[in-house]
């Protein structure tokens, strides 16, 4: 088609030519009549064709538009030069006659003075002519071939036909149409591509619902940077394209850019609207809200690009859509906070160690403060809708008591309840404070290293804190009250002079079994924060330690001149604080028997 329509226009140039040259050269006056006789008949003839006329398939206001586009380039580009650039870059640039002869520089115009209508009458020959002209190709968008036959021809069948202009409108409006369908299938096709190019792909919502989640996943990342890139650079482009073209009439600018966008808008809008009809878990509520979020702030584009009378479908559908991934993102936040209240493994973790799901928990909650802004606006509007409100706590500080910060201290509450609950699984009473203590500890840091102190505040971190030196106060009596009982007096028989051999025998193989046995239970348990583990065995020091040196001093020389002393007394003050720094290592550990110090 490209090549005919140069063909036809170095015809044409021919005949201007032959024509130009039987003028100026030297004729009898009976061939100058001839010639004008023969101008007049093909002015004539022109006339006639007009109902045919190219002004027909691209429509006056079209072809006017593309022509000024032409025009505002400032000339007529080299035959095999690119077309002019237009505002925005839309259009490729190219090589420019500055200057020369009024053909270069006004093509329309040259028509008008030799009273020439160019030689296009089927309808079906323009029609793909402005397929060809509009279509996308590696130099740009070749608009001014276009242009250049489509203004001339408006003009000069306008202005010859002044006396019937009201058929004329009819033609025109009878071919705007089709131009409009051309124009936007082309387009189309333009868009699509660039959509395959940002990966999105075209999948109804039965496919999008049967994908496993690492491949949604994915996709769900690539749709998110898609409507970015989609709306605020490829839409606005085409808009800025289609207002250049059909500048006469801004109904036809509507239409046609509706048509020509509603369908990569509805591709993006059907992926969204699959997303939030789906199923429902924990892992997808960040994606959700990263869909939600960009579609909230791409929606004010979206109104103003199809805020027009044919543009509101596809406004309300997008509005439809970003509301019901609002309502996804609540509905999954609930189910977590529910899945939360009702985890019920019963396996519990060896040493004490911090549980996955205050892992999981914590690490999740962190993550969702980054939504809170988000969140909190979908939980104002439900509890709008719902007439239900938060009941407000007394944990919160005055100046973070937002729904979110209310939901979030419940979530938490859920997680603590629940591990209360598995701290229970333990048989050693000891261990339970110590799992709690880590569990807690490891919650009040997750809070004070994120925004998530911000929102609970100080006095809730001071609140845990003080309920994590309680569990430790609670596991020392747990764990160290039967070692301590052994070191008392009462029972020995009378004062330190003439106490009870065999009674202190009694007491030192107590207090070894005792230590002992603790030793190789709790070297076993996990204390992962170090400081914790560190005021731990502080803690237990200052207990025993003191008591153990005043016990040996008081009865230790009543053993140790008799035989087998070393049998009763096995440690030093020195060789139990060394023991005691290997608990809580979360590897067992045996005692060496044969340590003794000597005397």
């Amino acid at each position: 088609m490209a090549a005919t329509i140069e063909e036809e226009d170095k015809l044409d140039l021919g005949r201007r030519s032959a024509i130009a040259k039987a003028s100026s050269s030297t004729t009898t006056p009976t061939a100058a009549i001839a010639i004008r006789r023969r101008r007049r008949r093909r002015r004539s003839a022109g006339r006639r064709r007009e109902g045919d006329s190219a002004v027909g398939v691209g429509a006056g206001v079209v072809v006017a538009a593309v022509g000024r586009v032409a025009e505002r380039g400032g000339g007529v580009p080299r035959r095999r030069g690119r077309a002019p650039e237009a505002d925005g870059g839309l259009v490729g640039r190219g090589r420019y006659r500055g200057s020369g002869s009024r053909r270069d520089r006004d093509p329309a115009g040259d028509v008008e003075a030799r009273g020439r209508v160019p030689p296009y009458s089927d309808s079906e020959h323009c029609a793909a002519r402005c397929r060809s002209a509009l279509r996308l190709d590696p130099e740009g968008f070749s608009l001014l071939r276009f242009a250049r036959w489509g203004n001339r021809g408006l003009r000069e069948l306008w202005r010859g036909n002044r006396g019937n202009r009201g058929l004329l409108s009819r033609e025109r409006a009878k071919y705007e149409k089709e131009c409009c369908q051309v124009y936007s299938s082309v387009r189309r096709d333009v868009i699509d591509e660039c959509l395959s190019i940002l990966g999105v792909e075209k999948l109804s919502i039965e496919e999008v619902q049967r994908i496993e989640w690492r491949s949604l996943d994915d996709k769900m990342k690539k749709w998110v940077q898609s409507v970015k890139v989609g709306v605020r650079v490829l839409l606005v482009g085409e808009k800025r394209l289609c207002d250049h073209l059909f500048e006469d009439s801004e109904l036809i600018q509507e239409v046609c850019f509706v048509e020509t966008a509603k369908g990569c808008v509805m591709q993006l809008l059907n992926f969204g609207e699959a997303v939030a009809i789906g199923r429902r878990s924990s892992e997808k509520l960040f994606r959700i809200l990263d869909m939600y979020d960009v579609l909230a702030n791409v929606f004010p584009d979206l109104e103003e690009l199809f805020g027009g009378e044919s543009g509101k479908a596809v406004c309300s559908e997008a509005r439809g859509v970003m509301d019901r991934l609002g309502l996804a993102a609540i509905g999954t936040f609930v189910e977590f906070e529910n899945a939360v209240q009702g985890e019920a493994s019963r396996k519990p973790i060896q040493g004490g160690d911090i549980h996955p799901l205050t892992r999981y928990v914590m690490n999740y909650v962190k993550l969702l403060v980054d939504y809170s802004d988000s969140l909190n606006a979908l939980l104002e509007n439900s509890v709008d809708e719902s007439g239900d409100s938060q009941r407000d706590d007394g944990d919160l500080p005055a100046e973070c008591k937002s729904l979110f910060a209310q939901r979030l201290l419940s979530l938490i509450k859920s997680l603590e309840s629940n591990l209360e609950e598995k701290s229970r699984m333990y048989e050693d009473g000891a261990m339970q404070y110590v799992f709690l203590m880590n569990n807690i500890l490891y919650i009040v840091q997750k809070v004070k290293d994120s925004e998530l102190g911000k929102l609970l505040g100080d006095q809730w971190v001071r609140k845990r804190r003080g309920q994590i030196r309680q569990y430790s106060t609670s596991y020392l009596r747990a764990s160290w009250t039967k070692v301590l009982s052994c070191l008392k007096d009462e029972g020995i028989g009378g004062s330190t002079s003439n106490a009870s051999k065999v009674a202190l025998k009694e007491r030192f193989k107590n207090f070894n079994a005792c230590f002992e046995e603790i030793y190789r239970i709790q070297t076993a348990w996990k204390v992962p924060d170090a400081q914790l583990r560190e005021e731990l065995r502080i803690s237990i020091s200052e207990k025993v330690i003191p008591a153990y040196r005043s016990f040996m001093g008081r009865f230790g020389n009543h053993l140790e001149s008799g035989r087998h002393a070393g049998k009763y007394i096995k440690y030093t003050p020195d060789d139990l604080e060394n023991y005691l720094s290997d608990l809580f290592e979360g590897t067992p550990g045996v005692l060496n028997l044969t340590r003794r110090k000597s005397t």
